[in-house]
C-alpha cells in the first residue's frame, strides 16, 4: 500500500497527469447539461461600480457575467466509474490519475480494503463549510447510492458538521487510506434539476430533527462575527441596532445548531455577510423567501447566485467598500435593497 501511490505518480512522469475521464472505465451522465432561464439578482444603482476584485476563484468579469446572467448553462452530473484505485493523504490515485481532495496529514494510518466505494467528499468541501455541507452533503447522497460513501476531511474543521450529519442521516466518517476495487468519483458542482432533487430530500431530512413552524413571518441578520476568516462589518453595532429598529432579529452564526436552525426555518428574508455561514440557509429557507448578501468590494462572488435560484429564494445584494480592515455598509442601502426583495417576493 505504501509504495501505490508512488508507483502511480511515476506513471504520471512517463504518461502525463491523467484525468477522471482518461482513466474512468465507465462515465455515466447522472443529469445532462441544463439551460435555464434565471430572474435578475436585486441590487441599488451603483452598487456594481464599487466592485474592485473577485475571491479569485474565477475572474472578476466570470464572475459578475455569472451574476448578472438571465439565461445560465448548469453542467452535467457526471459519475465516473474507476477500478484498482488508492486513497492516500487526502488523494485518490487510479492509474496516472491524482485527484486530490485535501492536504497531506502525514500520519501512519490503517488501510482499508474496499470492493466498491463512491466518494462523497470535495476539495472545497474539504476547504470550505459551506461547500461541504451544500455540496458535500448532496454529493454523498449520490455516494451512498453507488457504494460505500468515501469521506475525507478533518474531523475538527466544522464545529456543526457533527449534528448536521446526524440530522441528514449521514456518517461522515473520516478515511485516509483505503484500496478499492471500484470506486466513484463525480464532477457534482452544478446547480441543476438533479441537484434541485437533493436539497429537497436534504431539506425533509432536516425538517424532521427540526419540525418548521407553520409560519414565516421573521427578518433575520445573521450575525458572521468572528468565524471563518475575518470579514469585519465596520461599525456593526450601529447597523444592528438600525435593523433592529426594523423588526430584525439577530443570529449569531457561533451559536448551537439548535438556536440556528429554527430561527431560519421562520425567516422570509435574511441579510448577512457572505461566506460559507450562509450555507445554513440552504436547507432552512423555503422557495419564496429571500436573501440579501453584504458583498465586500474586493471578493465579489457570484457562488450563492444560483443555488437561490435553483430552490427558489430570491436574491440581493449590497457591496461594502474597503475601510482598512473592515467593509463599509450603510444601513439605509440595505434596509431598502431589503425592501426590493421581499416586494419581488409577494
Amino acid at each position: 500500500m505504501a509504495a501505490a501511490p508512488y508507483g502511480r505518480l511515476v506513471r504520471r512522469v512517463f504518461q502525463g497527469p491523467g484525468t477522471a475521464e482518461s482513466v474512468a472505465v465507465d462515465r455515466e451522465v447522472l443529469c445532462p447539461e441544463q439551460t435555464a432561464t434565471t430572474r435578475p439578482p436585486v441590487f441599488l444603482t451603483g452598487q456594481l461600480d464599487r466592485v474592485t476584485a473577485s475571491t479569485g476563484h474565477n475572474p472578476l468579469s466570470v464572475e459578475i457575467e455569472s451574476m448578472l446572467a438571465v439565461r445560465y448553462t448548469h453542467a452535467p452530473t457526471i459519475a465516473y466509474h474507476l477500478r484498482d484505485a488508492v486513497l492516500h493523504d487526502g488523494s485518490i490515485y487510479a492509474k496516472n490519475m491524482r485527484h486530490f481532495i485535501g492536504r497531506r496529514t502525514g500520519r501512519a494510518g490503517q488501510v482499508r480494503h474496499i470492493r466498491k466505494g463512491a466518494l462523497a467528499s470535495s476539495a472545497v468541501g474539504y476547504t470550505y463549510f459551506g461547500h461541504w455541507l451544500r455540496d458535500d452533503c448532496c454529493q454523498y447522497l449520490l455516494a451512498e447510492q453507488a457504494g460505500h460513501p468515501i469521506c475525507v476531511f478533518r474531523p475538527s474543521a466544522f464545529e456543526h458538521l457533527p449534528p448536521y450529519a446526524s440530522c441528514l442521516r449521514q456518517a461522515w466518517t473520516p478515511m485516509e487510506y483505503a484500496v478499492f476495487g471500484e470506486l466513484t468519483i463525480y464532477q457534482d458542482f452544478a446547480q441543476n434539476s438533479l441537484k434541485h432533487q437533493r436539497y429537497r430530500i436534504l431539506s425533509q431530512r432536516l425538517a424532521e430533527s427540526f419540525p418548521p413552524p407553520l409560519r414565516r413571518d421573521k427578518l433575520i441578520y445573521l450575525r458572521r462575527g468572528n468565524t471563518g476568516a475575518a470579514r469585519v462589518v465596520k461599525d456593526e453595532p450601529e447597523l444592528i441596532n438600525a435593523l433592529q429598529r426594523n423588526g430584525f432579529e439577530i443570529v449569531d452564526v457561533a451559536g448551537p445548531l439548535s438556536e440556528i436552525i429554527p430561527t431560519l426555518q421562520r425567516a422570509k428574508l435574511v441579510i448577512s455577510m457572505e461566506g460559507s455561514h450562509v450555507a445554513h440557509c440552504t436547507f432552512t429557507l423555503d422557495p419564496g423567501c429571500g436573501l440579501v448578501l453584504l458583498q465586500p468590494a474586493d471578493r465579489f462572488t457570484a457562488i450563492h447566485r444560483h443555488w437561490t435560484e435553483c430552490v427558489g429564494v430570491g436574491l440581493g445584494f449590497v457591496v461594502g467598500e474597503v475601510d482598512r480592515a473592515a467593509y463599509v455598509f450603510h444601513p439605509e442601502e440595505i434596509l431598502r435593497t431589503a425592501d426590493l426583495v421581499l416586494s419581488g417576493l409577494a
